[in-house]
């Protein structure tokens, strides 16, 4: 399998490990948790914008945008 075929595979539903209430029974939290760090550390440091590379999917940064933050990606 190449790399691009195991990220369309698990693109549909990619968003689940940033939700807590839609992690299932054996999922690896981390970008979950992980985000939740960022989240914490940029209200605590009075971040007002930000912008990512990468986005993926863009639920990270949709998670910024929530918080108030001015945000873009690419």
């Amino acid at each position: 399998m190449s790399v691009s075929d195991h990220y369309d595979s698990v693109a549909a539903d990619y968003f689940r490990q940033y939700q807590r209430d839609q992690l299932m029974e054996g999922d690896y939290p981390a970008n979950y948790f992980r985000l939740q760090r960022i989240k914490e550390r940029v209200q605590a440091l009075g971040i007002r914008s930000i912008y990512e590379l990468g986005i993926g999917d863009g639920s990270p940064l949709a998670a910024m945008a929530e918080l108030g933050l001015r945000v873009g990606g690419s």
